[in-house]
């Protein structure tokens, strides 16, 4: 479809809804650091997620602001985030304040997350390394898991398209002596053939599975102080396409990734009065692949058999101090320890750590808020960086409202950029980033309308080259500056049962030393979505639309824009008992945001659940 965002550009977006329609309100961060600031941030409430009726992550995080995600080919695909130009490894992603970034990928695995076991989404677009150190660039996404607040159980079964297959089950409870829940699913799929070659091995269905497992808890161990902990575990096995070679010889092959993800993490809150509470955190994160390949072949092909580990451990310790309720100063500092290891592979280096002190404070009164952060972080290996933040907002009137903030961010190199054996740069320096963003907030009485101007200018980009001109070596390299900015609107409307959420953003991504515009980012994306509450039942319809995107740095090679149409229902059969309907791509558009890769045509999904 030539472009077919000119049509969507004015309204796109979210949704939202459960079984009753939920008001708009004004939008503020909650949690840990997140904490109410001056900032146009957005937040994903559960009910929103719900009415996704989601089985992956993907369709969860499209209702972010200014977020384009690409994901290649089907399930399993990675998913790949572009949060107002920023990439993927320029965006911290964290579960419950925990970062969920691989250090040898440098990019979250969060095609695997099951969205269940999801409370809320918490959204702050803009550097704010200040706050949370290395990869906060663009921004923060922090996905808040369920917490334990009532007795619930839910059970549900799933089936659709491509022998879709899913069961999950969730059981919370709360006493006297805390709360404790439980999260498990299975997901199946026998896929469809995601690569547009056919030769050797790549025209066949790409099957995946996938399981999921959290545990949370929560006790009261004296007056003021609580110890929560949350144990998640995920696991995947997905089969893909890509060129083999045992040397110089292309060879058959059905590749495969068995992936997993452990995350722990503990924390004690001790609330000392009603102006000073302090909070200590303990995590730990683990994940593991291993390729491996369906054909048996004579001599094995470059990667295959290879198994890669990264585990991080983190320690943190926060203060927060009102005064006067007008007032408040946060402490903390945060110690890091990353550590990589590889079945076939020596790294030059396989462990490093960083330690950080920082502080913010936040003045507020009727018509203003600002608040100030500066960051103290000391990186193994490249020393000491300091990091800030300014945000100043006003409150014009009862329905206007506007601020401006500034901040600087940096991403470290991963492991794999400075040592992998065939083709890494320990010369590599740090990403560097400034941002600067303008917001204006109206409130129609009956929703809310949010402009977002950003700019944002990036140093010292990590991307491969050649080490020389004309060389067939290549290896990654700082090569180059750039520079993105533009507009992101959201738009919230309720009018009696009928509720609309819209975001559209509109980017300019250059490369300043070639004039080109920057790979895998489309120029115009967002979304709309309208859903009606009935008595007993739920109607959802949603468009989403993307322009076209380069897909090589010289803007040789091009996809097209695409527009979707998705619908859903839910409807409730008895107190407890209620089916689901879903048809994504209702209109079965042929669409690619990876060149070579298909994404998937009309998908229908019927649910049945039970909750009590």
């Amino acid at each position: 479809m030539a472009r077919p965002f000119q049509y969507a550009l004015l309204v796109v977006a979210g949704f939202s809804g459960a079984a009753q329609a939920a008001p708009v309100e004004r939008l503020q961060v909650t949690g840990q650091r997140l904490a109410e600031s001056p900032i146009a941030a957005q937040v994903i409430e559960r009910h929103q997620i719900e009415l996704l009726q989601a089985s992956t992550m993907l369709p969860v995080l499209r209702q972010i602001a200014g977020l384009d995600v690409r994901q290649a080919g089907g399930p399993g695909g990675e998913l790949s985030l572009y949060l107002q130009g920023s990439n993927s490894d320029q965006v911290l992603v964290l579960l419950d304040g925990q970062p969920m970034y691989s250090a040898t990928l440098g990019t979250p695995s969060l095609q695997h997350i099951h969205p269940q076991d999801i409370e809320r989404i918490e959204v702050i677009r803009g550097a704010r390394s200040s706050m949370y150190g290395s990869a906060a660039l663009g921004g923060v996404i922090n996905i808040i898991s369920r917490d334990p607040q009532q007795n619930q159980a839910r059970a549900q079964l799933v089936y659709g398209t491509h022998n879709h297959r899913e069961v999950s089950a969730l059981a919370q409870t709360r006493g006297q002596l805390g709360g404790l829940g439980v999260q498990a699913s299975k997901r199946q799929q026998d896929g469809f053939d995601q690569t547009t070659a056919t030769d050797l091995g790549k025209q066949r269905d790409n099957p995946y599975e996938a399981s999921s497992f959290s545990l949370r808890g929560d006790t009261e161990l004296f007056a003021g102080a609580q110890l929560s902990g949350r144990y998640q575990y995920n696991s995947a096995l997905s089969d893909y396409d890509e060129n083999c070679f045992a040397g110089i010889e292309q060879v058959r092959c059905e590749p495969f990734i068995d992936s997993r993800q452990q995350a722990t993490q503990l924390a004690l809150d001790n609330q000392l009065g009603e102006d000073l509470r302090h909070r200590w955190t303990f995590s730990w994160y683990d994940e593991r692949s291993y390729t491996g390949d369906r054909v048996s072949v004579a001599e094995a092909w470059s990667g295959v058999g290879d198994s890669f580990e990264t585990a991080r451990t983190q320690v943190g310790w926060e203060q927060v101090a009102d005064f006067d309720g007008q007032h408040s100063l946060t402490t903390g500092f945060d110690f890091q320890r990353d550590e990589v290891d590889a079945s076939n592979l020596e790294y030059m280096t396989d462990s490093r750590r960083q330690f950080a002190f920082y502080n913010q404070y936040e003045w507020r009164n009727a018509d203003w808020q600002s608040s100030a952060a500066l960051r103290f972080e000391d990186n193994q290996q490249f020393g000491l960086k300091a990091l800030y933040h300014l945000d100043l907002a006003h409150e014009l009137n009862s329905r206007w409202r506007g601020g401006i903030n500034l901040g600087n961010g940096f991403r470290a190199p991963t492991f794999n950029d400075l040592y992998w054996p065939q083709g890494g740069n320990p010369d590599l320096e740090p990403e560097r980033s400034t941002n600067a963003q303008a917001f204006v907030q109206y409130d129609t009485r009956q929703g809310q309308l949010e402009a977002q101007f950003f700019y944002q200018r990036l140093r010292n980009l990590i991307a491969w080259a050649p080490v020389a001109e004309d060389s067939l070596i290549w290896q990654p390299m700082n090569v180059s500056r750039a520079r993105t900015q533009g507009v992101t609107l959201r738009w919230q409307h309720q009018w009696h049962q009928w509720r609309i959420d819209a975001h559209a953003t509109r980017l300019s991504a250059e490369d300043r030393d070639s004039g080109m515009t920057l790979v895998n980012r489309a120029r115009e994306s967002g979304m709309i979505n309208f859903s009606h509450a009935y008595p007993s039942a739920m109607l959802s319809f949603q468009l989403e639309a993307s322009s076209g995107r380069y897909m090589n740095a010289d803007n040789s090679q091009r996809t097209s824009g695409y527009a979707l149409l998705n619908l859903r229902w839910e409807q409730d059969i008895t107190r407890h008992w209620k089916w689901q309907f879903s048809l994504n791509n209702a209109l079965d558009r042929n669409y690619q945001v990876r060149d070579g890769y298909h994404q998937a045509g009309r998908e229908l999904r019927l649910g049945l659940s039970w909750q009590h």
